[in-house]
């Protein structure tokens, strides 16, 4: 269900600005 969808995305963050993105695959 959800579990499956967020395996799905990639979360990245920025340690500089700390801004937080998602890149899908």
């Amino acid at each position: 269900t959800r579990a499956a969808d967020e395996s799905e995305t990639k979360f990245y963050r920025c340690t500089k600005c700390d801004h937080t993105w998602r890149e899908y695959r």
